[in-house]
């Protein structure tokens, strides 16, 4: 449910961003000062004549990062700080943020509007290959495990492109707790 503004709106004529400092967003001050004091109009993204979507020479489909992802969510449905959070209580405040939910970082409905502080609790608590930055999965962590004593914990974390201290944790069940198998 799209939340009502409770703030100050940009003075620059077509901008909706919230007001950081002298009655201009953080984009349109920064546009200010870097000319002068002369606010140059910022050029529409439809008059840039840049291809977007798949026809962008950078495109890279689903396999996007971290922030290629929220941001295509932000243009297909809109900036968080318009929703209240999916958690609603007291604690509630701050920027708001896009959460995934399963780890589809291509599809848009899969992220929910999250306070800042619900949004780094849920991350928190996202196990595993869930994480965003996470290096293994659950799959090599098994497999790290079975060979653990057959081939050194170096060479498998050269192989599996982690350190050898983060391998080490894995098989060693001080992290990926929540991978059954053995523990070496």
């Amino acid at each position: 449910m799209p939340r009502p503004h409770n703030y100050a709106i940009c003075s620059v004529d077509g901008c909706d961003r919230e007001v950081e400092c002298n009655g201009l967003c953080k984009k349109d001050y920064e546009r200010a000062r870097r000319h002068s004091g002369v606010l140059a109009p910022p050029i529409p993204q439809s008059e840039r004549n840049l291809p977007t979507g798949p026809d962008h020479h950078a495109w890279k489909g689903d396999d996007v990062g971290y922030f290629a992802a929220h941001a295509r969510v932000q243009r297909a449905r809109g900036a968080a700080s318009e929703y209240y959070c999916e958690h609603e209580d007291e604690t509630c405040k701050g920027p708001m943020d896009w959460a995934n939910l399963s780890g589809n970082y291509g599809d848009v409905m899969d992220y929910i509007p999250l306070c800042r502080s619900h949004h780094v609790r849920f991350d928190v608590r996202a196990l595993g290959s869930r994480k965003p930055n996470a290096k293994l999965t659950e799959a090599k962590v098994i497999e790290a495990r079975q060979r653990y004593g057959s081939v050194t914990i170096d060479a498998m974390a050269i192989e599996y492109g982690v350190s050898g201290v983060a391998l080490s944790n894995a098989i060693h069940g001080r992290s990926w707790k929540h991978v059954p198998g053995r523990v070496g």
